[in-house]
């Protein structure tokens, strides 16, 4: 990959591009497809899946073996001073310390490097600890040949880390929801265009569909209808109609001429116009909307400086706290002369060999065992955490519904907001227009309200207008038909209306009713009130 910095009133995408074709390379354009890809956090969603399934694979039979109370004899043991459950202890949190807890040290150690430890550094500590200290107080009494199996900490490191991945999981799982609002507005850039070539007299030579990319500032494209606008520009030439709800959340098209700029992303709905490109790729108005969500997900709430200001300080301090409780259960230890807990597993058919653990031992394990759950306790601490995932997921809920939210601070004083005042009408719509009444002002006894909707919707069906696809809706919901009569002589002029000859109406009415058309049912219609003076 190579990124280019250029001057846009020297050369543009489409000279780069043919550069490169020069030199034998063939290139392709880096699109919004790639960066979605890491905003979804597909790979952090299956990294921590992965690694929550084998911690907790590897939690669960720690939890059996060590809650499981074995039935002391000769046989208990492996080698003197190794059980057999810390020997199954020890494998799996062997296995889980490698396997998941590689994730961990890594951030601790790239926290470490940068003087701004994190969570995960709290995480690295307290399952190294108990997994050093559980593997040495074995090694100890393998060395001295004990008749006594130590207390060991291993089931610590399989059950946090399985539960601090669980966490992580979930946070991405979270955080991937705001690429699909990302997609949707990406959705909207078109990524093609009909590029137009003029020869020395002006005219127009070739036509060449190239894409939205490699549009040019200057460059003249032609936008048919039905077709997106692919970058923003200025119309030079042609009339036509165009919707520009995804950005202005207004429901009827707007009528565009020459001079009138159109934008990109904008759909053209029946008339064909020239325009020609002002801003284009990264400078267009829906991509400068979606880095603007984006950069709104990744900004700091006045709470998360907060919250980051705490954290700085938090990691050291449990870390003094943890060291505190050490001292003051180890001090109790000694005051009381015994263990206010056993660390041992007694074994007394062992038979007079059997030594039972000294005030020291016990003391030192008890204190260290308090001093564990202090940084266990602390680990999986939210702090740092939900400030930040709940600004990218509010931004991004909020993208997916059309509010596009300026950063985390506008989203955090949300809350105080009692009144929101509009400057504007019509822009509080569902953007499908509905017929609400058809108020008829011919003669009444010359025409029915059945076949002047009859009518009235079959001359609209040809139309691609909004009010013409509402009327066209309501004219079938209310005549009970799936189709209308035929229409030739089609012709529409935007602004202005449109003209055509109907037939083949007072048969399809005909035949629902099975008989001639008659009288006056109600009418009862949702949307848009329509006057006809004459048809």
């Amino acid at each position: 990959q190579v990124a280019i910095d250029y001057n846009p009133s020297v050369t543009g995408p489409r000279k780069l591009h043919r550069a490169v074709q020069d030199t034998g390379f063939e290139p392709t354009l880096a699109n919004s497809d790639e960066r979605l890809h890491t905003l979804s956090h597909s790979s952090d969603i299956k990294k921590w899946g992965y690694a929550f399934l084998l911690a907790l694979v590897m939690a669960l039979p720690t939890i059996f073996v060590s809650n499981f109370h074995f039935q002391p004899c000769k046989a208990y043991f492996i080698l003197p001073g190794l059980s057999r459950h810390n020997l199954v202890l020890f494998i799996f949190s062997t296995i889980a310390q490698i396997g998941v807890g590689r994730y961990f040290y890594k951030s601790a150690y790239l926290s470490v490097r940068s003087r701004a430890i994190n969570m995960d550094f709290l995480i690295v500590l307290a399952t190294s600890i108990a997994y050093i200290y559980s593997l040495a107080v074995v090694i100890i009494a393998m060395s001295l040949h004990n008749n006594t199996t130590p207390r060991t900490c291993f089931e610590t490191g399989p059950l946090l880390l399985a539960f601090v991945s669980a966490g992580r999981w979930l946070e991405h799982k979270a955080k991937s929801k705001t690429a699909s609002a990302l997609a949707k507005l990406s959705a909207m850039q078109p990524s093609e265009g009909i590029l137009l070539q003029y020869n020395s007299n002006g005219s127009v030579m070739s036509e060449e569909i190239i894409s939205a990319g490699l549009l040019q500032e200057g460059d003249d494209f032609k936008v048919v209808p039905g077709g997106k606008v692919p970058v923003d520009g200025i119309v030079r030439s042609g009339t036509s109609a165009i919707d520009e709800s995804m950005l202005t959340g207004e429901a009827l098209p707007v009528v565009k001429a020459a001079g009138d700029a159109v934008y990109g992303g904008s759909v053209n709905q029946n008339g064909l116009i020239i325009v020609t490109a002002t801003r284009v790729s990264d400078d267009s108005t829906i991509a400068q909307i979606i880095r603007l969500v984006e950069e709104a997900q990744t900004s700091k709430a006045p709470i998360q400086r907060l919250a980051d200001q705490i954290a700085g300080i938090f990691v050291p301090a449990i870390i003094t706290l943890s060291m505190l409780t050490f001292m003051v259960w180890l001090i109790i230890a000694f005051l009381m002369k015994r263990a206010p807990l056993n660390v041992f597993e007694s074994c007394p058919q062992l038979g007079p060999d059997y030594q039972s653990p000294t005030v020291v031992g016990a003391a030192f394990g008890i204190a260290f065992l308090m001093a564990i759950s202090v940084l266990c306790v602390a680990c999986p601490c939210a702090l740092g955490l939900a400030t930040p995932t709940a600004v990218m997921v509010g931004t991004g809920v909020g993208a997916e519904n059309g509010i596009l939210i300026k950063g985390g601070e506008p989203l955090e004083m949300a809350h105080k907001v009692s009144a929101v005042v509009f400057d504007k009408t019509g822009t509080l719509t569902s953007s499908k227009p509905s017929v609400d009444t058809v108020v008829q002002l011919a003669d009444k006894t010359s025409i029915s309200k059945d076949l002047l909707l009859a009518l009235v919707g079959t001359a609209e069906s040809g139309s691609e207008h909004p009010i013409a696809t509402a009327i066209v809706k309501c004219a079938k919901d209310e005549l009970r038909l799936s189709q209308l009569g035929t229409i030739v002589s089609f012709n529409s002029t935007p602004g202005r209306g449109l003209e055509c000859t109907v037939s083949g109406v007072e048969e399809l009415l005909s035949a629902r009713d099975g008989q001639s058309v008659q009288g006056e049912p109600p009418f009862p219609c949702s949307g848009l009130k329509l006057h006809y003076e004459q048809l």
